[in-house]
Formats: C-alpha cells, sequence, structure tokens
C-alpha cells in the first residue's frame, strides 16, 4: 500500500482492506472512534498518495461556521477551512456555496493522480440546498472523480445520495481494543480516562495528560459535606477542562441516586450513593453548572467562579 494504513487503529483497517472502488462511498461512525481517519485514510488508497489533506487533487470539505459580518451569499468561509478549536458544533454547517464549491472543484480533470476525490466530514450538517446541489453531482460523477461521504448516520441523510454510496460501518472498539491502541501510540490514558472521555478515543489520548488533575478534583467532591472547596479549587485551577468534570460528576450523581450505574466516573459509584442526596438535587446542580459553561472562557475572576461551582456541588449534601 502507498497509504498510511498502518497507522489505522486495528477496528478500522478491515474496513479500509475490504472496501471495494466505488464513484461513491458512504462511512457511517462516529469521529470519536476513527470515522474521519477512516474517510482520510480511504481517500489517500483511492489517490495512491500519502497526503489527503494538502494534495490538489483531494478536496476535504467541513462544516463551517457562519461567517462574521456576512455581506452576502457567496461570501461563506471554504469549506476546506480547518475549523478553529472550540468552535460551537451547533453553528457548524455545510451550506450551498459550499457544494458549488464541490462541483467546480469536480469540474476539473485531475492535475497529478489518476482521479479527483472529494471527502465530505460530517455530510449529515448538509442543509437541503447543499444536499441538492451535492445530489446533482454524485448523478453524474464521470469516470475521474471519487467521492467519500462520511456521517454519524445513514437516517441523517437523504435517501437518495444513500442510495448512490456502498456504506461502510464503523465499528467502535473495546475497551481492551482501545487501551492496547493507546498504549501502542505511548498513550497512558487508563480505562477510566475512556470512560470520562465516554469512549471517545481520540479524545482519550488528549484527557489522560489531566488525569491527576481530575483525580484530585474527585477525591474533593467525593468527600460530600467534608470537601475543602479551597483543595478542591487549587485542584481545579490544574485544568481547563474542571467544569467538563463537575459536570460528568453531577451527571454521574443523578445516575447513582436513581441506581444507574455510572457513565463518566464508575469506579465512584459506591461514593456517589452513599451521599444520600436525592436525583432531584443532582439533576439541579447540573443545571447550574451547565448555566455556568456560559461564562467560562471568560479571563477575569476565574478562581472566584471556581468557588462558586464548587460551593454549589458541595451544598447538594446540605440537609
Amino acid at each position: 500500500m502507498s497509504t498510511n494504513s498502518e497507522q489505522l487503529p486495528p477496528w478500522l483497517l478491515p474496513l479500509l482492506q475490504t472496501a471495494k472502488p466505488a464513484p461513491a462511498t458512504l462511512i457511517i461512525g462516529n469521529p470519536a472512534v476513527g470515522a474521519d481517519i477512516l474517510a482520510l485514510a480511504l481517500a489517500e488508497e483511492i489517490a495512491q498518495t500519502k497526503n489527503a489533506t494538502n494534495h490538489p487533487d483531494i478536496l476535504v470539505a467541513r462544516p463551517q461556521p457562519p461567517k462574521k459580518n456576512k455581506k452576502g451569499p457567496d461570501d461563506d468561509i471554504p469549506a476546506a477551512t480547518e475549523v478553529p478549536a472550540g468552535t460551537d458544533e451547533k453553528t457548524l454547517k455545510i451550506r450551498v456555496t459550499h457544494a458549488r464549491e464541490i462541483g467546480g472543484f469536480c469540474a476539473l480533470m485531475p492535475m497529478m493522480l489518476q482521479f479527483r476525490v472529494v471527502v465530505v466530514l460530517s455530510a449529515e450538517k448538509m442543509n437541503p440546498n447543499a444536499a441538492n446541489a451535492l445530489l446533482k453531482i454524485l448523478e453524474e460523477p464521470g469516470e475521474t472523480k471519487r467521492f467519500i461521504l462520511r456521517a454519524r448516520s445513514a437516517q441523517l441523510l437523504p435517501p437518495t445520495i444513500v442510495s448512490r454510496c456502498q456504506t461502510l460501518s464503523v465499528p467502535a472498539p473495546s475497551p481492551a481494543e482501545a487501551e492496547e491502541w493507546l498504549r501502542e501510540k505511548g498513550e497512558k490514558a487508563k480505562a477510566e480516562t475512556l470512560a470520562y472521555c465516554g469512549g471517545n478515543i481520540l479524545r482519550a489520548r488528549e484527557a489522560a495528560e489531566n488525569e491527576s488533575a481530575r483525580e484530585a478534583i474527585l477525591k474533593e467532591l467525593n468527600a460530600g459535606k467534608k470537601m475543602n472547596v479551597h483543595s478542591a479549587a487549587l485542584a481545579c485551577a490544574k485544568t481547563g477542562e474542571w467544569l467538563e468534570c463537575l459536570q460528568k460528576w453531577a451527571s454521574d450523581g443523578a445516575r447513582a441516586s436513581s441506581g444507574i450505574v455510572p457513565r463518566y466516573f464508575p469506579k465512584c459509584e459506591n461514593e456517589l450513593r452513599a451521599q444520600n442526596a436525592p436525583p432531584e438535587k443532582w439533576l439541579n446542580l447540573h443545571a447550574t453548572l451547565v448555566k455556568h459553561r456560559r461564562w467560562i472562557d471568560h479571563p477575569l475572576q476565574n478562581d472566584l467562579r471556581i468557588r462558586e461551582a464548587l460551593c454549589a456541588c458541595k451544598n447538594v449534601f446540605a440537609d
């Protein structure tokens, strides 16, 4: 192979090896388990290149946020632009101007390769006009064009688009597979980190760096009425994901108090149930912490906001 397929996680490699050549391929799966990685690897396999993201004959289209101070319908951010980290997912869309951009790309003959390859990530975020425009392109793709669409579910796409694609479904790895792959990559993520990330193996690689800070926060939170807010605040100040940690802890508290196994901190099940806080208190806490998200990025008085959130957590155990 001329691609970097040997770098693929083991649960994705069989899909790449068994994929049949087709004018259009639909990859169904969550990017959390590597569906986007598979889409790019398949593009490299089709084009016989090792650089899918920076090649004149490969277009990688992504949903984009609306452009600020937009002056006209043709003023959208280009589909191939990298989306900045932290962008609100709800604002991301593939618009008709992006579909026209794809059409313009496909109107040209390949410059260096046998095919021009279009990869559309998060294709479920196409608005109706964009979907109709892309459908027209897929109806007559031409012999020198190949399309790869990646979506979370086939049900989120128009049936007319799905019917024109061969479909590959990306499986989620088992916890053992995920841990083994992380170890091979030199990561130190534990099973607890995978649980905290909701099984998102790619996120777990980043979250592994904050394991010690999360453990320190949990130690204080699980102390219940005896929580030392000062110590907990110091632990929270060491990680930018402190509010996410508190929100997931509150969510698990509601689950544990209802007799359900915690999702994010399964090893804290006994501590959460021992607090004897009713589910409604946990749910109210979670709603309060969600409101804190509105000003999480505000640069001023961060310590006061951390302490306010922690006091709300401690109040769950108040009589």
